[in-house]
């Protein structure tokens, strides 16, 4: 398992080896979903890639290395596209506009949600991987609580410090739980909904 510090910088690659890199990813993000990580194989992501085991290997220390590279990737896609949907804030918007923003920027995506839940499942079961994901989750809402400045700011709210990585907490327990709602039902047109105004609530009271 990989213990590196998920602040730390990568090693410089290849394009070639970034490539390789790119495509076990893909690859495992697909086969993790699909299988659930706990059955999930070395071989079976080798082979989704196109790729031998010394590839892998060549790459990745273990499966739980890849998940956390995976992860990480994954949550600096989520901070840049959150950055970007910030940075386009119209002058002077309600918060309602903002969540609006950012909810439209960031739908739903079955694959990713289950590949949540199926890591954590696994780090729930294992005292050192769960010591690792939470120091990832923790990176993230790091990364997110410049966003929540600004994004408040715009929206004429002034949020303290302390108070920043408790709303990066709620909105990020908001949109876990929910997304998994909608998911289970995708029929009820109402869920989305009480998202949103979930999402203004926890915002406005922080």
């Amino acid at each position: 398992m990989s213990r590196a510090d998920p602040g730390a910088a990568a090693p410089r690659v290849t394009k070639r080896r970034a490539e390789t890199r790119a495509r076990l990813l893909a690859a495992a993000a697909e086969v993790f979903a699909e299988r659930g990580f706990g059955r999930a194989t070395v071989e079976d992501v080798c082979e989704r890639a196109g790729f031998s085991r010394g590839a892998f290997y060549s790459n990745f220390d273990s499966l739980d290395g890849l998940f956390f590279t995976l992860y990480a990737a994954r949550s600096a896609g989520l901070v840049d596209t959150l950055q970007q949907v910030v940075g386009r804030t119209q002058d002077d918007p309600s918060l309602a506009q903002v969540v609006d923003q950012v909810v439209a920027a960031l739908p739903i995506s079955r694959e990713s949600h289950l590949l949540n839940l199926e890591f954590a499942a696994h780090a729930l079961r294992h005292n050192d991987i769960a010591l690792v994901l939470a120091a990832h989750r923790q990176a993230l809402r790091e990364a997110l609580v410049p966003i929540l400045r600004v994004g408040l700011a715009a929206a004429g709210m002034h949020v303290t410090a302390g108070s920043l990585d408790d709303l990066a907490r709620s909105v990020v327990a908001v949109q876990d739980g929910m997304f998994l709602q909608e998911l289970l039902e995708p029929q009820d047109a109402d869920l989305p909904l009480l998202r949103r105004r979930m999402l203004i609530d926890v915002l406005d009271r922080g």
